[in-house]
């Protein structure tokens, strides 16, 4: 009946994740690459901005799939969601998790809206989020005519 389109950020804290600040793969003729790592230590500054750049939500494919399966999506705003679909008649979004549940709760008691809901994201990724569609505009945007 309603589904959660999960998006975590793929930003982490780890051993693997700290050392990309200081140490990157080197390149195919890098006298560095029978190490597989080479120092970094010169660009530490744009290396910490690329580690929290990865912190913002993204629209994935699990929206489009979602919404294809005629259910109620329900996910956090990620950037540019509205370009794809309309916030609030073809998609929920919550902001965390009591507005998670308080909003599972009023779509479980009122299923004509939940359903309408449901509905229209599903109409809407028929029409225009389809994976040829999708490609189509990809095709569009380098410049090659499908």
């Amino acid at each position: 009946k309603i589904s959660l389109i999960l998006i975590p950020p793929s930003f982490s804290i780890g051993i693997k994740p700290l050392a990309r600040l200081f140490f990157k793969r080197p390149n195919f003729d890098s006298p560095w690459r029978r190490f597989g790592i080479r120092p970094d230590f010169w660009n530490f500054g744009d290396n910490v901005k690329e580690w929290l750049g990865k912190r913002n939500r993204q629209v994935k494919a699990r929206h489009f799939e979602t919404l294809a399966c005629r259910t109620l999506g329900t996910t956090l705003y990620a950037e540019d969601l509205e370009k794809y679909y309309e916030i609030g008649k073809e998609i929920v979004v919550y902001e965390d998790i009591p507005d998670l549940v308080k909003k599972i709760h009023y779509y479980l008691e009122h299923p004509e809206e939940r359903e309408t809901i449901a509905q229209a994201g599903y109409e809407r990724t028929i029409r225009d989020h389809t994976v040829e569609k999708r490609l189509e505009a990809i095709f569009k945007t380098v410049g090659i005519e499908a």
